[in-house]
């Protein structure tokens, strides 16, 4: 039977009397306890919006529930978390659904009787590596238990390191570039790496359209684009087509120039490997041109800002993910519940998968039994059949996590499941 991070029971948090006492397990003996800084920016500054105030608000609250609150029995273990995503620039919308998506399982977790209280503090990499680093060194610093984050590949692979190199353990929850997860022994990662779920997206594609040609559009100087055009080769070559052209948006090309000639306008289908905000041109051009072959993108562009950005252009653009709201389980549809109900608007896929990290690292702690950092990253590593949001979720050797993917198709400027 599979392990299940569920059946957490909400406390009553207004029963607590004076004369309760809290057994509590802390972190000082795996590295130096400092106070967390709470949410910062680029600058160093408070990030403002309405997510983080709130955040810093909650995670004080949290403080003064779990230091006035009264056990049922048994000790709580003390945990300190770092969560650093893009709330800014290019990666915005994936971060500020990831932030969501954690803080609402945060609440959860310390609302209930799981035997977790969980400190966190939230850091904006805005979307840039070298704030990423800077963040992620922040929190190791600052003696943190673990580290959620980050939201883009292009940030993971410098930023992870630092994670690596102080031996905190350090989720990944969204980032989908291949390689991730072998960063180092405490590097895991949830969303499924492209190079897996792209072939298999392809494939699928491949039953309802041909895909015997193939144009390419990719941004170079990206990581998650790089590898992602990669995958997006190697599945159409493993579903008997080619890519017969590939255009590099990095050069700057018009988008006039980027669409001329007969190996665009010709080819069975549009390969786009790239961020949203990328991809959204690119697309309206080929259909302002009157192109209406199918499309294929990776994890990056199943948001509904692709949406907002390219309007009905989006449509006919298949993605593979790792989430979608109508998949038959009873925990998604309990998060779905809960997340409509706190932040008045329905969650993304990256706002589930960010969820379903914050339950991760639960489960782990739980059988470690301690935020000891070598313990839970064995623990971590050892993670089977754990019932999530995202369906029973297993770690692999590489800590890539290993769940079955979700394919999706955009008609009438909505996200549907694939049948």
């Amino acid at each position: 039977m599979g392990r299940s991070h569920g059946a957490l029971r909400p406390k009553d948090l207004t029963s607590a009397g004076a004369g309760c006492t809290r057994g509590r397990t802390g972190i000082s003996a795996a590295r130096p306890r400092r106070s967390l800084r709470g949410v910062r920016s680029e600058s160093g500054s408070r990030v403002e919006g309405d997510f983080v105030v709130k955040t810093v608000a909650r995670w004080m609250v949290v403080l003064l529930v779990f230091a006035a609150g009264c056990s049922s029995g048994g000790e709580t273990l003390e945990v300190r978390l770092g969560v650093v995503q893009s709330l800014t620039g290019t990666g915005a919308a994936y971060g500020q659904s990831g932030a969501e998506g954690i803080r609402l399982a945060i609440d959860e977790v310390n609302a209930s009787d799981s035997g977790i209280s969980i400190e966190y503090a939230v850091s904006d990499d805005a979307s840039k590596p070298e704030t990423g680093v800077g963040a992620f060194q922040a929190f190791v610093d600052d003696g943190v238990t673990a580290v959620i984050g980050p939201s883009l590949s292009n940030v993971a692979f410098q930023a992870l390191a630092v994670t690596e190199g102080g031996g905190v353990p350090a989720i990944s929850p969204m980032t989908t570039a291949s390689g991730i997860g072998e960063i180092g022994d405490y590097v895991f990662r949830v969303a499924l790496a492209e190079d897996a779920s792209l072939p298999a997206l392809i494939a699928r594609v491949a039953t309802i359209s041909s895909v015997r040609t193939g144009a390419l559009f990719f941004d170079s100087s990206d990581a998650y684009s790089r590898s992602s055009a990669e995958a997006m080769r190697a599945g159409l070559a493993a579903s008997g087509g080619a890519v017969t052209i590939e255009v590099d948006i990095a050069a700057g090309m018009p988008t006039a120039a980027m669409l001329a000639g007969s190996a665009v306008t010709e080819a069975d289908i549009f390969l786009l490997p790239m961020l949203v905000d990328a991809a959204a041109p690119v697309l309206r051009g080929l259909r302002d041109a009157g192109l209406t072959q199918p499309a294929i993108g990776g994890s990056a562009l199943a948001s509904p800002d692709l949406v907002k950005l390219a309007g009905d252009a989006a449509d006919g653009t298949y993605v593979a993910s790792t989430w979608h709201p109508d998949v038959a389980n009873e925990r998604s549809r309990e998060f779905v519940r809960a997340y409509t109900e706190a932040f008045g608007h329905a969650p993304d896929n990256y706002a589930a998968v960010s969820y379903a990290s914050v339950y991760l690292l639960v489960d782990a702690l739980q059988r470690a039994g301690s935020p000891d950092p070598d313990k839970l990253r064995d623990a971590l590593t050892a993670t089977s059949a754990l019932d999530t949001v995202l369906g029973t979720l297993s770690i692999g050797p590489s800590g890539d996590a290993t769940f079955q993917p979700v394919f999706q198709v955009f008609s009438d400027g909505t996200l549907t499941l694939l049948d």
